[in-house]
């Protein structure tokens, strides 16, 4: 199934959800990751792609659950028209 135009403005607003974690300084191993919203001494933040094909995240431990614009918004403590207002940030090099 193709993305809708929310996923795709996400995509170039913020990236994935692998994106934001690695732009904010969290290391990601596969597609597990420490949750950055509590104390997380075993990785609990799951990246995955839905039956839709769009990227998503989720703490197992209960701390949430998105796309990549709700994580960035999150992490960055802003709300999230503020982070698409911002426009495209910059993409992390490998």
């Amino acid at each position: 199934m193709s993305r809708g135009r929310h996923e795709q403005r996400v995509l170039e607003t913020v990236g994935t959800p692998r994106e934001v974690l690695e732009r904010h300084g969290i290391p990601v191993r596969g597609k597990k990751a420490r949750c950055p919203f509590h104390d997380d001494r075993h990785p609990s933040l799951n990246l995955y792609t839905n039956s839709r094909g769009c990227f998503r995240w989720c703490c197992y431990a209960g701390c949430g659950r998105g796309d990549a614009l709700t994580l960035e918004a999150r992490l960055s403590s802003r709300p999230i028209r503020d982070v698409l207002a911002a426009g495209p940030v910059e993409k992390v090099k490998p």
